[in-house]
């Protein structure tokens, strides 16, 4: 096995890892390699051709495509060298970071005086799923169908049923019609649809396509081939007839690395790492940003979080670090909780805090407790699954100690 050795590793050349390498680079630091798995660089936003990306960074609406085109121009001017086709197999520290890759150049083990993870999110898979019914072709996430269409030119099948009414579920959508495919119907367990008006608005009244919120995916049914779908609503079960399944949402985070190195990690979301509000890792040197971190958030939310890890990043290497991971206060939660962002925080400068939950929820409170004390509580009219939600954090200066426990809950606004 060969060794290299950078500055400042970062792995994934998404729109958190672009945008940290780039960063990184400008405020003076010589050395930043990206180590990217595929052939092509950009993430999730280069198989999306709809025109949602780019308004906060670039104040105007780009595909996807376009999208990550600006960004690996930034990347270009700024020197940043980026591997492709190099998967990274193992992360850690032993006396400093590293991690070790596979490429067809062979084995490497990269040495850097920082890493960055920034292998991004993903949906959910059927089996992860657990989605009853036969083992047949045709079943997809959002991902597979947008790269099929996209970037192989592969039409997957004539009649489709979207599983989700998140964002991404109506990108599924556009997707479909893109491919000359017929969306039979978009299928959700909630009440409602999770995404904007007009998203619903173009999808059920332009686009045709019937929205079935309140109904559940009981079985995929079909033997070598899909035909079709069993689900159970308020008027009892149906089937409905497609040849092809479209899972979407149900995001997780790329954190296989971050489980395997023994950071600690939320292994109920795909091992998506702690992280304080700098984006660093109970492990020295290493830190994550954007979707790993928070799964489901925008493109513009993981150059935002690139952004700012970036900053800590160079001051990792300026300056050696003076708190300790576990110091400050630690965040726990509960259902309906799905997650919160920062883990840590320290109580002597308060951050807000991120959150996203997974079922509906409705004139609700959401409250902050420690050591059986009621640090908090703010009032909510309603959290929806898919969106993520700020909180104030001024509360943490009125923790009592390091390493103090916060319980986040969610009850009833009595």
């Amino acid at each position: 096995m060969r060794s290299r050795t950078s500055d400042v590793l970062v792995i994934g050349s998404g729109p958190a890892g672009l945008t940290t390498a780039s960063r990184i680079r400008q405020l003076g630091i010589e050395r930043v390699v990206v180590l990217e798995r595929e052939n092509v660089p950009g993430g999730i936003p280069r198989h999306c051709l709809h025109p949602s990306f780019g308004v906060r960074e670039f104040g105007l609406p780009l595909t996807g495509p376009r999208y990550v085109s600006r960004l690996l121009r930034t990347a270009g001017r700024q020197s940043v060298e980026i591997q492709r086709q190099t998967t990274v197999l193992e992360l850690g520290n032993d006396s400093r970071p590293y991690a070790v890759s596979t490429s067809p150049d062979g084995m490497y083990r990269w040495e850097a005086e920082a890493v960055v993870l920034a292998t991004g999110c993903r949906e959910r898979p059927r089996s992860a799923r657990l989605i009853p019914g036969t083992r047949a072709a045709g079943i997809f996430t959002t991902g597979e169908l947008q790269q099929f269409t996209y970037l192989h030119g592969v039409q997957l099948g004539q009649r489709a049923v979207v599983i989700g009414a998140e964002h991404v579920s109506f990108s599924a959508v556009m997707t479909l019609r893109d491919a000359g495919m017929d969306c039979v119907a978009m299928i959700t367990p909630f009440a409602a649809h999770q995404s904007f008006a007009p998203l619903r608005l173009w999808a059920t009244r332009l686009g045709r396509v019937p929205m079935l919120a309140g109904h559940r995916l009981v079985a995929i049914e079909g033997r070598n081939r899909v035909d079709g779908v069993v689900v159970d609503g308020p008027e009892g079960r149906r089937r409905i007839d497609c040849d092809t399944v479209i899972l979407t949402a149900d995001w997780v985070a790329e954190g296989s690395l971050a489980v395997g190195s023994g950071i600690a990690t939320d292994i109920s979301n795909g091992g998506r790492p702690h992280v304080a509000a700098d984006g660093s890792t109970s492990m020295l040197g290493i830190f994550a940003a954007g979707g790993v971190v928070s799964p489901g958030e925008s493109a513009a939310s993981a150059t935002r979080s690139g952004l700012t890890v970036a900053d800590a990043v160079v001051d990792h290497l300026k300056h050696p670090p003076s708190v300790d991971f576990e110091s400050g206060v630690i965040m726990e939660w509960v259902s309906p909780i799905r997650w919160i962002s920062p883990q840590r925080a320290s109580s002597v400068e308060p951050v807000p805090l991120k959150l996203r939950v997974d079922q509906w929820v409705t004139d609700s409170k959401v409250s902050f407790h420690s050591n059986g004390a009621l640090l908090d509580t703010v009032k909510v009219r309603r959290l929806i699954p898919g969106r993520t939600y700020r909180f104030d954090g001024s509360w943490m200066s009125r923790v009592d100690g390091d390493g103090a426990r916060v319980q986040v809950s969610i009850g009833t606004n009595s």
